[in-house]
């Protein structure tokens, strides 16, 4: 078994022997285990990831308006596919201190465009990287396949990913082409460092149904826990409002759905599954939140909705009617 499982089940019996000296609705005992969760899961998760090669596509044009003029052939290409913009956002003075001049021009100067995978299908999320080099002062940031020379400026250099282990599907090697041949209407010497690899798609759908069995696991796991903290702490007011047991199980169903339900938080490092009550906490994250699970979100509060229901009705029953009967007289 592996170091990585071994510790991560060493884990998880402590917490369920801590189970009696250590109730889930005490507010130390609710970050304790939560944290350790987040160990156990970083530990389990370690040696699954992969990564994705990157083809190269380089512009060698005469002057910095030919650059630019190819800069915006390419921007209006992958916005006709269907890819999104993100423009250059240059990192705050803070957080500039320590990196190479080169990763502080790509952060101002490179435009990110990015089309979504799609699920199930042997296409991945594709990504492109256009970067400006106008002079020969620019700081450069190499790429594997030209590692210690260096083109003669001005020239445009795009660098095109698809998140698939070893190479690309079809479709990510035909914008390839696309991009090609959109680049080879304007002046310059086209040079192709890297070309794209095919990728193999049957490792890459065997990939996404692994991925997909984590998340759902994830998933259950994170609501397991908040809805015992969240639904523990909101059963005590429950109790003392509604004294018929159909509202409240309405009650919990909806403090489930409107404030348990998993949902990914983006934090400063990586994006974790947290309790939709923290959305009602900053507007911002409640639109990115929208944004970003598109066509899974009536799917996860479907989800949410059903466990809460099966909860309520478990946790909360009917009281039994108690019968009062006269006792019969042995006399009469």
């Amino acid at each position: 078994m592996p170091l990585s499982q071994r510790m991560g089940r060493s884990a998880a019996g402590s917490l369920a022997d801590q189970h009696g000296s250590m109730g889930l609705t005490t507010p130390a005992g609710a970050v304790m285990r939560w944290l350790m969760l987040i160990v156990v899961l970083l530990l389990g998760g370690c040696g699954e990831g992969y990564s994705a090669p990157q083809a190269v596509i380089r512009l060698e044009a005469s002057t910095v308006g030919d650059m630019d003029a190819a800069a915006k052939t390419v921007a209006s290409k992958l916005l006709a596919l269907g890819f999104e913009e993100y423009p250059p956002k240059p990192r705050p003075d803070f957080m500039q201190q320590g990196l190479p001049p080169a990763l502080i021009w790509s952060d101002a100067h490179a435009t990110t465009f990015v089309r979504d995978g799609k699920a199930f299908t042997p296409v991945g999320a594709l990504r492109v990287s256009v970067t400006p080099y106008p002079d020969a002062n620019t700081p450069r940031i190499p790429y594997s396949t030209d590692i210690g020379s260096r083109p003669a400026p001005p020239f445009l250099e795009l660098g095109i990913s698809e998140s698939r282990p070893q190479g690309f599907s079809e479709e990510g090697i035909a914008i390839h082409a696309e991009i090609t041949k959109a680049l080879e209407q304007h002046t310059g010497k086209l040079v192709i460092p890297s070309l794209p690899e095919r990728g193999d798609d049957q490792e890459y759908l065997i990939s996404q149904i692994k991925d997909l069995l984590t998340t759902l696991a994830l998933w259950l796991v994170v609501w397991v826990i908040f809805m015992t903290i969240i639904g523990g702490l909101a059963m005590v007011c429950i109790r003392r409002l509604f004294a018929r047991a159909a509202l409240r199980r309405a009650a919990l169903i909806f403090i489930g759905v409107a404030f348990v339900t998993p949902v990914p938080t983006p934090t400063a490092i990586v994006q974790l599954l947290m309790p939709s009550i923290l959305l009602f906490l900053s507007p911002e994250a409640l639109v990115l939140m929208f944004q970003s699970m598109g066509a899974t979100l009536p799917i996860t509060f479907a989800l949410s909705l059903a466990l809460s229901t099966l909860t309520a009705f478990i946790v909360i029953r009917d009281r039994p009617k108690i019968s009062r009967t006269t006792p019969n007289n042995p006399g009469t």
